[in-house]
């Protein structure tokens, strides 16, 4: 898979309008794009725009069709703290990260 062909996608339902909103960003081995991914979905979060915020790490196969890689979610948490949780496939378990 050519690194070229990854790109992240930023899904959250707008908190006034209820209208679902998506973000495209694209992935570069030599930038911070997950941090980048994380800081817009935490800042969505901070600014009381969104409940919960969708990053998928998405890639296009060889006949350009698009398939999801990766899904993390980020959101608030009872006691206030903004959380990204991930499935990680190889320990077989939800990760969660405080942002």
């Amino acid at each position: 898979m050519d690194l070229r062909e990854l790109h992240y996608e930023i899904i959250y339902l707008d908190k006034n309008t209820q209208d679902e909103v998506k973000y495209n960003h694209a992935f570069h081995l030599d930038d911070l794009s997950h941090d980048l991914a994380l800081s817009i979905a935490s800042s969505l979060i901070e600014r009381d725009k969104a409940h919960l915020v969708y990053i998928k790490l998405l890639f296009l196969d060889d006949q350009n069709e698009e398939h999801i890689n990766n899904v993390v979610t980020v959101k608030r948490i009872k006691d206030g703290k903004i959380i990204a949780s991930h499935l990680d496939s190889k320990l077989k378990k939800i990760i969660e990260t405080e942002l």
